[in-house]
């Protein structure tokens, strides 16, 4: 009989839980990083140039709809941790429904608008009329399956909400094993191209989707859901808040991205492959301090519900136990192989000593991005979304500036980017950590 593995946060050893938690949650964004490139490797190899060139303009579409459903499944995370952990069956039953109808509105409403619309939104985009047609193409087809997408990271969410982080590793590696597949079959064998590319995408996340079903279902029957099936419209306006705050936010990082890249664009083609080739590697090394932040806020979210304050203030010391662990660590590996490890990706010296020297920089500077993180997942399991959205628009406006500073008026070259990253976190510091002690002091309280 299928069962989900919930884990009540509020009681029992605290390192022990997060641990517990962390591992496949960590495991699970690893896994996602990697099927991803082999993905990008399948289509990259086989579809063609333009193809492929349709596929790349079309991800800023792609980027605009996921922040939306993303915030919707983060938002409603927080509901269901604080009413799991409470013990509150009628409330828990009236987040999931609840939830489940705001992002099927959203994926559905945007769904339409993006099938519709695809052509002109992706001429205003300024896409080569070359690849405008299969740009259009691959949109649609992926719109088609956006809804599954939000059942899926929902589907997920509502799991790991009740502490249950084991079932959605086994779902996304089965999940991820078929997309794969279906990109070689669809792309390489039937020759579909960027049909079968898109294809295999939404064939996998209805298949993702199915998979969490009998889990949730599970749980569902327990809490005798089926006769509490009323949406709260009030719940589900809280959820859309927490879902424009949490895309504003990722699009504030993503706005601060463009901005760095446009100064590095400046510096040289060594310093831009220098650049290209540390993002890629810095996508993995920061999966583990992205992840604590993402446990703390379920672990906050059921202890604020429980009512268990002392347990929220041994988390955070925990989380950055662990961060900081982690950091020294990633220091000790960069300083012994990071030459060897920017070697994989580029036989270049002279792009190798220049990401060598950007690592071995970063590595210390990761220690305060730890802290940044914590805080980042202690306010987002309070509620507090909108302070992680004014604190990220002060981290990137600061980083760019500063950045822009030493590049341009100071002649850093590279390492400006490394140093305007820390001062962009001090400065992020300077505005979370007053509020968070504040709050832990009790002086403020959470609006949830």
């Amino acid at each position: 009989m299928i069962s989900v593995k919930t884990h009540d946060l509020t009681k029992g050893n605290i390192s022990l839980q997060l641990l517990s938690y962390l591992l496949p949650l960590i495991l699970s964004n690893y896994l996602t990083l990697t099927y991803n490139a082999v993905d990008s490797a399948i289509v990259g190899r086989y579809i063609g140039d333009l193809a492929l060139a349709a596929v790349g303009t079309s991800n800023p579409l792609m980027t605009f709809s996921l922040l939306f459903i993303n915030g919707i499944c983060l938002g409603a995370s927080i509901l269901i941790g604080k009413a799991y952990g409470a013990k509150d069956k009628e409330a828990l039953r009236r987040q999931i429904v609840s939830g489940l109808a705001a992002g099927a509105l959203v994926s559905l409403a945007l769904s339409a608008v993006l099938i519709m619309f695809a052509r002109p939104i992706l001429l205003l985009l300024q896409v080569p009329v070359a690849i405008l047609t299969e740009a259009a193409l691959y949109v649609r087809i992926i719109m088609v399956g956006l809804f599954f997408h939000f059942c899926y990271g929902y589907f997920s969410t509502v799991l790991r909400a009740m502490g249950d982080s084991q079932t959605t590793l086994f779902i996304l590696a089965v999940s991820a094993g078929l997309n794969v597949l279906g990109d070689y079959l669809f792309v390489v064998v039937f020759g579909w191209g960027i049909v079968g590319a898109a294809a295999s995408t939404v064939l996998c996340e209805l298949l993702s989707s199915l998979f969490c079903l009998p889990f949730l279902a599970s749980f569902m029957g327990k809490l005798a859901i089926k006769q509490h099936l009323a949406v709260e419209w009030t719940i589900v306006k809280k959820i859309f808040s927490f879902s424009m705050v949490s895309a504003l936010q990722q699009s504030s990082l993503q706005i601060g991205k463009l901005g760095t890249q446009a100064i590095v664009n400046t510096l040289g083609t060594t310093v831009i492959a220098a650049y290209s080739v540390s993002s890629r590697f810095e996508d993995y090394a920061m999966v583990p301090l992205s992840t604590i932040a993402y446990a703390m806020t379920t672990f906050i979210a059921q202890n604020i519900g429980a009512g268990t304050s002392a347990r929220v203030r041994r988390s955070i010391f925990a989380s950055l136990s662990f961060s900081l662990i982690y950091v020294l660590a990633f220091a000790g590996v960069m300083y012994g192989a990071s030459g060897r490890i920017l070697g994989l990706f580029t036989q270049e010296l002279a792009i190798i000593r220049l990401g060598e020297a950007y690592l071995l920089t970063m590595s210390w500077i990761y220690l305060l991005c730890a802290l940044t993180n914590v805080m980042q997942g202690f306010f987002r399991g309070m509620g507090e979304l909108s302070t992680t959205l004014y604190s990220s628009v002060v981290n990137i406006s600061v980083r760019v500036a500063s950045c822009a500073i030493l590049a341009f008026y100071f002649s850093v070259g590279f390492l400006s980017v490394a140093y305007a990253m820390l001062i962009g976190w001090i400065a992020m510091t300077c505005y979370e950590l007053p509020k968070m002690i504040s709050f832990l002091r009790g002086k403020e309280k959470g609006k949830t």
